[in-house]
């Protein structure tokens, strides 16, 4: 759907993923409209013209697919908090389960940055808005220490004799963990919506 006015079209854009709960961080935000707005990037087209093509807008299969692997990334996380609050001293037998999620979860984060350093969304930011170069790069260079801070918790994970102070001590490494790859994924997602220029809601 495409209502045009003054140079101005207004598009349908993909559905943006709910607000995922969990301690106070959020990836994604819920959508207050399913519409965007965008400013035509050439003449305005007359009634009739293919308006789509002056539009300087990502294709929505793209965007979805942004969504979803953010969506993933969220049920990742999630799962390993769950197996961390289901664990512990009192439970011991449920320990390798914890070790098993922040494993999945750095298998995911490991091919995600693969991904983005070998032509990903980022590379296409680049391309469309390339005084983003500076912020692309700041970005890729968090990708080594997030995956040796998450290496690091995984090793450090009590494996015996658990006492409540180490179990303390690992949830809290991988609660700062969290916080870290959050403020990553915010700074990632800044320059994904800027480059395509469309929000889609991931930077709240």
């Amino acid at each position: 759907m495409i209502v045009q006015r003054s140079g101005v079209a207004t598009v349908a854009t993909c559905p943006r993923a709910a607000t995922a709960p969990g301690r106070g961080e959020s990836i994604v935000s819920a959508p207050s409209s399913a519409f965007a707005t965008y400013r035509l990037s050439g003449p305005t087209a007359r009634s009739g013209d293919a308006v789509m093509a002056a539009i300087d807008r990502a294709d929505p299969i793209i965007m979805g697919h942004i969504l979803v692997g953010h969506r993933h990334l969220h049920d990742l996380v999630a799962a390993a908090r769950a197996a961390f609050d289901a664990a512990g001293p009192a439970r011991p037998a449920a320990v390798p389960d914890v070790r098993g999620h922040l494993v999945t979860l750095r298998d995911h984060l490991h091919q995600h940055f693969v991904q983005e350093e070998s032509g990903g969304h980022l590379e296409e930011s680049l391309s469309r808005v390339p005084r983003l170069n500076r912020a692309v790069k700041a970005v890729l260079a968090e990708h080594p220490g997030l995956l040796a801070e998450l290496d690091a918790l995984i090793r450090g994970l009590p494996r015996h004799d658990i006492s409540q102070a180490s179990w303390d001590e690992a949830n809290r490494d991988f609660e700062t963990f969290v916080r870290h790859l959050m403020a990553h994924e915010r700074s990632e997602n800044a320059v994904v919506q800027e480059g395509y220029n469309e929000d889609l809601g991931l930077t709240d």
